[in-house]
């Protein structure tokens, strides 16, 4: 009889030797004696068996498989009995089969345990990632007995971090990126390596012929087989419904195609089969719902890619549709931004924006730095830097004193001023600022333009000295021309009526009331002739003019009005005597209109090198309204201060009267 050996347990069963039958456990347990407790272990073992939260699978000594567990069979969607023998290798993914294969026998032969990820294909098509581990199983004697294989389900990981990779990467792209052409080829490369296709092409619109275009490809390009594939579609020029590109793009929906070479709806299916291509996936790229652009990818692989897959594919297009957008709207702000400088330049205006919490310039126009004859790659000078460096020193205070009350008003304010560049010339600008405001209506910053006025300014200048010269023409005209000829009337009426009272006396009461006539146009001609040219030409004459203007306000107007001069002032230059005149004579005006003033102060003094020119009165002060740069008078007593090179100082409170103060650093 021959002798029987007992093999090791394998799948719950054991085979003897020289018998070839199976042994089941039921009998080992009753040659055992039919403990209760070896039963129980029994029991217990199966039990854990199944219950294992990983998959597990016993195979024989030749890889063949003899029991699996219930997590095997729902990963891999087959019965235990489907899985038995090489079931388990028929359902691994046909595009992954011959490397497991081929790394399995490589760990058999080298004796180590088989370690691999691959991709499962389970009978109803969908496809899950597992990383499977073996280890041998030996005998005391150090006999192969069989594999004990894990299998562990890691899809849900392998796609998060694959997709992670992928949407990382395309979003670096799409970072560093200016424009979409620049980033494609490395977008095409990214997607085509997780699809694992072998070509990547990006399908765009022709305007001029109305058809599609390949504008990008990438491809390895070792391969010359796909080169010559690639230079065939360079030429194409495909319809915008026909064809895989313009399906898509008709339809905005994406087109998978398994064989290329039996689809005669693919125009390339013979140069596709040429260059070894098979399969092919075309992805729409919508910008506002329009399908601007398909991305194809072309490969080797014959099954579809899966849901998650197509989803991945998506949410980058979407991707690439939202930087699209991006840089539709940056390329428009640019032309717009463009556009605006030119406009700018065009019409010397300069921009700006302050923020007050931060105390600094935030942005600041090219034309502005032009203005101000700064360089542009200097820093943006501060709110405080402009004020205290760059606006004239003789009207700092009264641009602080405004931009206090527009900020305290939180309105705007338009101002006029000079300013001094860096190489000491002086400029007229006029400043325009709209406040910005939080959610509480609390000021943060301003808002503004300004522009370069001093042509304008120049020929303002011109005007007005022209204006002024004409009329002190007029007024010497009317003194020495009418005036004289009404006085020599006013002299001859006198006489014929002395001699009417002798030779015709009932004449002689109308040649007196005749004389009587001309001496009242005579003082009307020369009341006239003074307010053209008020101030008279010797050193000595806006003294007088002043002095006259005092004495003609108190005896016309119920205010009590006077001059002063602590010291005689001469000023030789007749135009600035005539400035400074019309400055006091409109503050004189304002305080007779406005303050219900009933005494006023006109005061002319010496100062250093120059001379200062004040009136004050003793009204209710301006309001702020009236206070601010909207003032027509004011505006023009300041625009007269700046024509000498005065500077012009307003200062009201109400019920406190108000003072105007004009001051002339340097004599002509």
């Amino acid at each position: 009889m021959a002798r029987k050996v007992v093999n090791r347990r394998i799948g719950g069963a054991r085979r003897v030797r020289g018998t070839g039958k199976r042994q089941s456990p039921s009998v080992d347990r009753k040659r055992a004696g039919g403990g209760g407790a070896g039963s129980s272990g029994m029991e217990l073992l199966e039990a854990v068996w199944e219950a294992a939260p990983v998959a597990f699978c016993l195979t024989d000594a030749r890889g063949q498989c003899t029991r699996t567990n219930a997590e095997w069979r729902r990963l891999s969607g087959l019965t235990d009995a489907e899985s038995r023998g090489d079931g388990w290798i028929r359902c691994i993914h046909p595009g992954d089969c011959a490397v497991v294969i081929q790394n399995w026998k490589r760990a058999k032969r080298e004796g180590r345990v088989f370690v691999d990820d691959f991709r499962i294909l389970r009978p109803d098509g969908s496809v899950r990632w597992v990383r499977a581990r073996a280890s041998a199983i030996r005998d005391p004697v150090g006999r192969l007995m069989g594999y004990f294989g894990i299998d562990e389900d890691v899809t849900e990981r392998r796609y998060d971090d694959e997709f992670r990779r992928l949407v990382l990467g395309v979003a670096s792209e799409l970072a560093t990126a200016t424009t979409l052409s620049e980033a494609l080829p490395r977008l095409l490369e990214i997607l085509a390596d997780g699809l694992g296709a072998a070509l990547g092409e990006f399908w765009e619109r022709d305007s001029v012929t109305d058809t599609l275009r390949v504008v990008q490809v990438w491809f390895a390009p070792s391969s010359r087989k796909l080169a010559r594939f690639v230079r065939h579609s360079e030429r194409l020029e495909i319809p915008l419904f026909d064809g895989m590109p313009g399906r898509v793009m008709s339809t905005g929906k994406p087109e998978w195609i398994s064989d290329l070479g039996r689809n005669p709806k693919f125009f390339r299916r013979r140069a596709a089969v040429r260059a070894g291509l098979k399969s092919a996936l075309a992805m729409p790229v919508s910008f506002h719902g329009r399908v601007i652009g398909v991305m194809a990818f072309l490969g080797h692989r014959t099954d579809p890619p899966d849901v998650e897959w197509m989803r991945l594919l998506h949410t980058l297009a979407g991707q690439i549709s939202q930087f699209m957008e991006c840089q539709h709207t940056s390329e428009a702000l640019v032309r717009s931004e463009a556009s605006l400088r030119r406009a700018q330049s065009m019409a010397r205006l300069g921009s700006y924006q302050t923020d007050l919490a931060r105390e600094v310039t935030t942005r600041w126009s090219r034309e502005g730095f032009s203005i101000l004859g700064l360089n542009p790659r200097d820093p943006v000078p501060r709110p405080d830097q402009f004020l205290a460096r760059i606006v004239h020193p003789a009207d700092r205070l009264r641009i602080a004193d405004s931009l206090e009350l527009a900020a305290r008003a939180r309105r705007s304010f338009d101002l006029q001023f000079r300013i001094v560049r860096p190489d000491g010339t002086v400029r007229h600008v006029q400043n325009t600022g709209e406040p910005v405001l939080d959610g509480k209506r609390r000021l943060t910053g301003w808002v503004g333009t300004f522009w370069d006025v001093t042509d304008r300014k120049e020929l303002e200048r011109g005007i007005l000295e022209a204006s002024e010269r004409e009329r002190r023409r007029l007024g010497q005209d009317l003194h020495d021309g009418l005036g004289q000829r009404l006085t020599a009337l006013e002299l001859f009426s006198e006489s014929l009526a002395a001699d009417l009272g002798t030779a015709a006396p009932h004449l002689a009461g109308s040649a007196r009331q005749m004389s009587r006539e001309l001496r009242k146009t005579l003082v009307q001609t020369r009341l006239l002739s003074h307010g053209l040219s008020p101030v008279p030409l010797e050193a000595d004459g806006l003294m007088r003019a002043l002095r006259e203007l005092a004495t003609g306000v108190g005896s016309m107007a119920r205010v009590r009005c006077e001059f002063e001069a602590p010291k005689p002032v001469a000023l030789g230059d007749s135009t600035v005597a005539t400035h400074l005149y019309r400055i006091a004579q409109e503050a004189v005006n304002n305080a007779l209109k406005h303050s219900g003033a009933t005494r006023i102060r006109i005061r002319l003094n010496r100062v250093s090198r120059g001379l200062e020119l004040e009136v004050g009165d003793d009204g209710e002060g301006l309001k702020e309204a009236k206070h601010s740069e909207d003032g027509i008078g004011i505006r023009l007593m300041q625009f007269r201060a700046e024509l000498i090179g005065a500077s012009l100082e307003l200062r009201s409170k109400p019920g406190r009267g108000t003072l105007v103060r004009c001051v002339l650093r340097k004599l002509p």
